[in-house]
């Protein structure tokens, strides 16, 4: 029996100490990219969240030297994709990586338990305060954009969480007719999609553009 129990012993040391730990999987890496080549990109993350419905997304973005800024509306674009998608943004994380000669970016998946593949050295600049008190552009969305991301769930949410402002919708269409197609394509998403009442939604035509658009603000109810 003490040889057993020996035995026994030594085959849970062998096994706890054969067991690998989690590690981040490299799912992607680029350089320079269009919007469009980035949207695809993130299109095959999602694919390979959807196979793997435990790990998270970890993403690094390499600023160029001197373009922060650029770096900051790629993250913005991918967090608003995921926001649009109504991917679950807890399994999102983006860090910013060292600056270098051009810019870059990588996907990892991250299983649960598994560490950063990079640690955060340096992080972004920090968002700015809304002042829900003044009319302001919260974004826009071209119609003819070929890498649309306005979110509309982080439009609709700050609406509903601010029973005292209204989003209004400034259309800017191509012709008459088409306007009132846009208005109500709009209202619908946000009500419908979003759970956004209808009264705290108002609808405005611009002028006919070339480029058709839409500009979404958030307006303070005046007091009475």
């Amino acid at each position: 029996m003490k040889n057993l129990g020996s035995i026994v012993v030594l085959f849970l040391a062998a096994s706890c100490f054969g067991q690998v730990s989690p590690q981040a999987v490299k799912v992607d890496e680029f350089g320079m990219v269009t919007c469009g080549d980035l949207l695809s990109r993130i299109d095959n993350l999602f694919v390979q969240m959807g196979n793997n419905p435990n790990a998270s997304a970890f993403i690094v973005i390499y600023p160029k030297k001197g373009l922060l800024g650029k770096a900051e509306r790629q993250r913005k674009f991918i967090e608003n994709i995921f926001q649009r998608r109504q991917s679950d943004v807890d399994r999102l994380r983006i860090i910013r990586g060292e600056e270098s000669e051009s810019e870059a970016g990588a996907f990892f998946l991250l299983p649960p338990g598994a560490a950063a593949p990079i640690n955060e050295v340096l992080g972004w600049p920090e968002k700015k305060t809304l002042d829900l008190t003044k009319p302001f552009i919260f974004g826009t969305e071209a119609d003819e954009d070929p890498c649309p991301d306005f979110p509309f769930s982080t439009y609709a949410r700050l609406i509903l969480s601010n029973p005292n402002v209204r989003g209004h919708i400034v259309i800017y269409p191509y012709s008459r007719k088409y306007r009132h197609e846009v208005a109500a394509d709009w209202i619908r998403t946000l009500t419908a999609k979003y759970g956004v009442p209808r009264k705290q939604l108002r609808v405005f035509f611009g002028t006919q553009a070339n480029s058709p658009y839409s500009e979404f603000w958030i307006v303070p109810v005046k007091k009475r």
